[in-house]
């Protein structure tokens, strides 16, 4: 992780619930959770080819239940949802920038479904790994915050990627088969957090290096929703929790075989930040390429959780490692 210039400002503000809802279907009644139940809100929109295993890591790794907003997939995604005995699945038609790129729907699922709970908010292209993955579960990392009276993990989202962009239709399988790299270096500070340096603003990785955009790269990995406590700027920071002294990672499984697809199809739309801006930025970036060559002296191959502690992405603590080697393995 490399360190640059940076500029200082006080911690940000969450803007304020402004937003309209609307939603075509929604869930009868709530299910039963358990006090301890752990839930994640996420919102989709034709996600079929990485949907199953998006459930499926997060299962696995201690989600008890998914709180998910559709808006409007055609590929079988909601119906495919619907089935889910673990998903509370919302239906909307609603504009995607009316409702705050989305996060208006996210708030309200997270009031509804987790509040008082430790939640996550992921998309659908975000498998989060953290200290400990795969041997230790949710439930450890939760167990080590409530002891030591955290109550946030923030994360970092690092984008994955195969030898060339993008991967080709007909391939299949993990998800960490086919997009199985990363950029070990080129994240850097660009903005210190005063008041938090848990959540310091990070750029750069390998949108900026490949595709020419500028994005904050921080996100909130898990968090106690409690009374006073707030995400925002989406999920990218938080308001009112304790983040501890770990860092976690998003892997971003974003450039699948869909991806020229869903840039044209987003650009149309023109419903992401800004009128889609960073759409614009990857169509120019792909231009007429039918393949582009992505690897770099700084690619890595997925290997685990551990390399990326190594080069900085990730962030352990001894204080961690002590809690943890105390007790029995959960495993996932």
């Amino acid at each position: 992780m490399v360190s640059l210039p940076v500029r200082l400002r006080p911690v940000c503000v969450a803007a304020p619930k402004n937003f309209a809802v609307r939603f075509d279907a929604a869930p009868a009644r709530l299910p039963y959770l358990a006090p301890e139940a752990i839930v994640l809100v996420a919102c989709v929109r034709d996600e079929m080819i990485r949907i199953a295993q998006f459930l499926d890591h997060y299962r696995r790794i201690g989600v008890d239940h998914f709180a998910i907003v559709d808006n409007g997939s055609e590929d079988g995604t909601a119906e495919w949802l619907e089935q889910q005995p673990d998903v509370s699945l919302y239906r909307t038609s609603q504009s995607f920038a009316a409702a705050g790129c989305g996060w208006a729907w996210v708030e309200t699922l997270l009031d509804r479904h987790a509040a008082g709970r430790w939640c996550l908010v992921a998309d659908a292209d975000e498998l989060l790994v953290y200290p400990g993955y795969p041997d230790r579960s949710l439930r450890d990392v939760i167990a080590y915050h409530a002891a030591q009276g955290f109550s946030a993990m923030a994360s970092v989202m690092l984008d994955t990627y195969a030898a060339t962009l993008c991967p080709p239709k007909e391939a299949v399988g993990s998800l960490f088969d086919l997009c199985p790299y990363y950029d070990a270096d080129g994240i850097r500070v660009a903005c210190r957090v005063l008041l938090d340096r848990s959540q310091d603003r990070l750029m750069g990785g390998f949108r900026q290096r490949v595709l020419g955009t500028r994005v904050i790269l921080n996100k909130v990995a898990l968090f106690h929703n409690q009374p006073g406590v707030r995400l925002s700027l989406s999920n990218h920071a938080i308001i009112g929790s304790r983040c501890s002294d770990l860092r976690a990672v998003h892997l971003h499984f974003k450039y699948l075989a869909d991806f020229r697809e869903r840039v044209a199809v987003e650009m149309a739309r023109g419903e992401h930040w800004n009128g889609a801006s960073e759409y614009h930025s990857y169509a120019r970036a792909l231009g007429d390429h039918k393949t582009l060559d992505v690897l770099y002296a700084g690619s890595r191959r997925w290997a685990g959780v551990q390399p990326l502690i190594d080069c900085g992405i990730m962030r352990t603590s001894a204080r961690f490692e002590r809690f943890v080697s105390r007790g029995s393995s959960s495993g996932v």
